[in-house]
């Protein structure tokens, strides 16, 4: 592995490049790894590592705002992010005589919705869409909607004394993530979720993200794969992306996993059909 830092607007942005093994230099594709809502590359564990093992080079980062990166903490929107994904293809470029023109974008949640939105500027050969987000609105059930647009109203004032404004509790925990009780343990160990949500990124996360809306404007193969016990989004939330999707087009559904499915139980699984895919879209 090797670490990776750039730099975007001023902020650093931190990750890790996981390398095929072998000295000898080649042209290798590259993979970037976005992580989702409040999380970190982390959440990814063992996936990159597998996926460098058959020939790809897999970088994964930490969005401005998340993990190990600078920038104020939860801030998200598309801009942003294909911002920090774009300096990412471009900071290793030449490193390990990694192939950026043959790249592949693997999300997961929310990064799966950020990586279809991207994809027009980055222009992959493919995506890989982990449990994508069509929206925020439809995750959320009727008191956390009303609270959270409530919580907006005091927001504003509030930034007039505190430049940090307002924060709401983040509903996911761990062991919504998985089915494993030992992937819960080890991700509680591990503490890659920030638990609060800034009250400012309410337009960006409810409106500005549609991963359907994404979805119509991709045109590079995709594969979407579901978790049957998702307890985070909905399958019906990303069958209507994988619908909206405008070029060829996958789908994978792994049986007893949860949300997080590079961690959980099922992770071999999902590992060797996202190497499948690879094969058949990135190699040539």
């Amino acid at each position: 592995m090797k670490r990776v830092e750039y730099r975007v607007d001023g902020d650093l942005v931190r990750g890790v490049l996981h390398e095929p093994p072998g000295t000898k230099r080649r042209h290798v594709p590259l993979v970037l790894a976005t992580h989702g809502l409040a999380s970190s590359r982390t959440e990814w564990y063992g996936l990159p590592a597998r996926l460098a093992e058959a020939g790809y080079a897999v970088l994964t980062i930490d969005f401005r705002g998340h993990g190990e990166s600078e920038g104020e903490r939860g801030i998200q929107s598309l801009a942003r992010a294909t911002a920090d994904m774009n300096g990412a293809v471009e900071a290793v470029r030449n490193e390990y005589g990694v192939d950026a023109d043959r790249l592949a974008l693997l999300g997961h949640s929310m990064g799966a919705t950020l990586a279809l939105g991207a994809a027009p500027a980055l222009n992959p050969k493919c995506v890989i869409a982990l449990a994508p987000m069509r929206r925020a609105r439809d995750e959320m059930s009727l008191p956390e909607f009303v609270g959270y647009n409530a919580a907006r109203l005091v927001h504003a004032p509030l930034r007039l004394v505190h430049k940090r404004g307002l924060r709401v509790p983040y509903k996911v925990d761990y062991r919504r993530l998985y089915e494993d009780p030992g992937a819960v343990q080890r991700a509680k160990r591990d503490r890659f979720l920030q638990r609060t949500i800034p009250v400012k990124n309410y337009h960006s996360i409810v409106h500005e993200l549609d991963g359907e809306l994404f979805a119509s404007h991709v045109k590079a193969p995709t594969l979407v794969v579901l978790a049957s016990h998702d307890r985070v989004v909905q399958n019906a939330s990303s069958r209507a992306v994988y619908e909206a999707l405008a070029g060829p087009k996958e789908m994978a559904v792994l049986n007893g996993s949860g949300h997080s499915m590079p961690g959980d139980r099922r992770s071999p699984e999902l590992v060797e059909r996202c190497l499948v895919f690879l094969r058949d879209h990135l190699r040539g």
